[in-house]
């Protein structure tokens, strides 16, 4: 999951919460990162060309709509990382993921055109580390 830590350049680290209509296809935590389908509704999961948000409520099947905020790229998050920690550094170019237990996290990017967001600190010892990071828009 991801967890919002700093949001720079702002006299707050609370974003706007705003409601977004959902598709009840797959349930997820606050924390869940999800994408803006091109029908107007918000999934979880990634989308490299859409805009990104992260769930604050629990999603269930009966929601219509999740209250949720809209990721800018001044938002310092924390998430865990999954393949390819041993050989990530600072500056790192990663790629999100949902992991099949629906836990959302970060792998190093195979591409430039596939990352979303930037290894800012790291010090892991194992797959499933929280990392620092930002992402790119």
């Amino acid at each position: 999951m991801f967890k919002l830590l700093k949001i720079f350049n702002s006299g707050s680290n609370v974003p706007e919460n705003i409601r977004m209509p959902i598709m009840n296809s797959n349930p997820a935590a606050p924390g869940t990162l999800l994408y803006l389908t091109s029908d107007g509704y918000v999934e979880s999961g990634y989308d490299p060309s859409a805009p990104l948000f992260i769930a604050v409520e629990q999603v269930n099947e009966d929601l219509t709509e999740v209250i949720c905020y809209r990721i800018t790229p001044d938002m310092l998050f924390e998430a865990p990382m999954f393949d390819g920690y041993d050989s990530a550094y600072t500056g790192s170019p990663l790629t999100p993921i949902l992991t099949s237990d629906g836990i959302g996290g970060v792998k190093l990017a195979e591409s430039e055109g596939e990352a979303a967001a930037t290894l800012c600190y790291c010090v892991t010892v194992k797959s499933g580390d929280n990392v620092l990071l930002m992402f790119n828009k």
